[in-house]
């Protein structure tokens, strides 16, 4: 029988277990990232160091190297180059009528306000006069500044200010291919996370967790994710689930998988945020959507693209309960290094990044989701995810050396 030959687009370590799933199906794998020091090239047969934003080049590769498999998985800027060029070969791939809905955070909240879905005010532009322009008829002048095309928050930052704002604006545009930025409302309330599997237009599996953010006000990431929710049940769960489905399918995903953050306003109005049609990052779609739904993305991403679609019947709301919890490092250089490796060598501990610490790194400054380190845990219990979580703390201590001195691990 002959080898599959598989493109998978992306390196970085949320690729890294789609890379070792293809990996142990026999496929001879090409990944294919811009050149850098990517873990998810060491495991790959062949490397091709490309910009996987870039559809034709990416085409112009599969026909050179003769694919007959592309995939990717929690990552944005390569699913509309996934589609593209599995529709150009003739190649399996999710169904989704416009993959750049999912793909440019101005598309999605038009949409949503052509359905009559809840959407926070916004205004999308090139130009920072016409974005000082909407932020000066703004209700309460807190807005969030983004790039429409990015991911891992990259250049974005909440402004108070016009000043702050054309301080922001430009900042924002480097993050973006198409140079445009999106300029929000700024929304007080409850993040949430909501991963959603669709089959024929169908939700088949639906996963909604707490989000719980660190203070930072720029880094727009968690220092934990709580699965199942722990704030919401009964009808305002069911409502949730509801804003979500309605999302899903007036953004037209008809089979595939969805990784969406909503906020719930201190009003109760529910807003979407944004939402990507692929797995969740930081080992969400890998490990959590697998231990709570039964298949992880990277599984979903792998049988999708070598034409095998058996997996949506093993869809199911499990008995679990998941979480993962992040940490910061000070901007500096690490001197110390104290990890209880027994706890986190047990079962329960799913995944973590810790084996990448190393004496002597140099830490930057955090500005965005990419410089977490993560532990991701099972437990059978909402109490006993809960003690898992407050022990992590306690079984690792790490010093960071820096001109205010020695700086320790930064946990909220």
């Amino acid at each position: 029988m002959q080898q599959n030959r598989i493109l998978i687009l992306g390196a970085g370590e949320g690729q890294v277990p789609l890379i070792k799933r293809a990996k142990s199906a026999g496929c001879y794998v090409i990944v294919v990232s811009p050149n850098g020091n990517y873990p998810g090239f060491a495991y790959a047969d062949e490397c091709v160091y490309a910009d996987i934003s870039n559809a034709e080049r990416i085409l112009d590769v599969a026909r050179e190297l003769q694919i007959n498999a592309i995939a990717t998985d929690q990552t944005d800027v390569s699913i509309s180059s996934v589609q593209y060029v599995a529709q150009a070969l003739d190649l399996p791939c999710i169904k989704c009528t416009n993959i750049d809905n999912f793909r440019y955070k101005s598309l999605m909240r038009e949409i949503c306000q052509q359905n009559g879905i809840p959407t926070i005010r916004f205004c999308s532009t090139n130009d920072v006069n016409e974005a000082i322009s909407f932020y000066n008829i703004l209700f309460a002048h807190k807005a969030i500044i983004k790039p429409v095309d990015s991911q891992g928050s990259r250049g974005v930052t909440v402004v108070q200010t016009l000043a702050e704002l054309q301080e922001a604006f430009p900042i924002a545009q480097q993050y973006s291919k198409s140079k445009n930025v999106i300029i929000e409302q700024f929304v007080e309330g409850q993040e949430i996370e909501i991963d959603t599997i669709v089959k024929d237009g169908q939700i088949i599996g639906t996963l909604v967790g707490d989000v719980h953010n660190f203070t930072s006000e720029n880094a727009f990431s968690a220092y934990e994710r709580i699965y199942p929710s722990m704030l919401y049940t009964g009808t305002e769960l069911e409502h949730i689930k509801t804003i979500n489905e309605t999302t899903i399918k007036a953004l037209g995903l008809m089979t595939g998988w969805a990784h969406g953050e909503y906020i719930v306003s201190k009003t109760g109005e529910i807003y979407l945020l944004e939402v990507g049609a692929r797995g969740g990052g930081n080992y969400i779609g890998s490990d959590i959507v697998k231990t709570m739904l039964g298949v992880g993305t990277d599984d979903m991403a792998l049988n999708t693209a070598l034409g095998d679609d058996s997996f949506y019947q093993d869809i199911y709301n499990r008995d679990k309960y998941c979480a993962y919890k992040c940490f910061y490092l000070p901007e500096g250089k690490i001197v110390s290094i104290n990890i209880n490796w027994e706890y986190f060598n047990q079962p329960f501990v799913l995944r973590h990044n810790l084996s990448d610490l190393q004496i002597g790194f140099k830490t930057a400054k955090n500005t965005d989701k990419t410089s977490r380190y993560t532990i991701v845990v099972e437990a059978d219990s909402k109490e006993e995810l809960r003690l898992l979580l407050d022990e992590i703390p306690n079984c690792l201590d790490i010093k960071v050396s820096n001109q205010q001195g020695l700086q320790s691990v930064i946990w909220k």
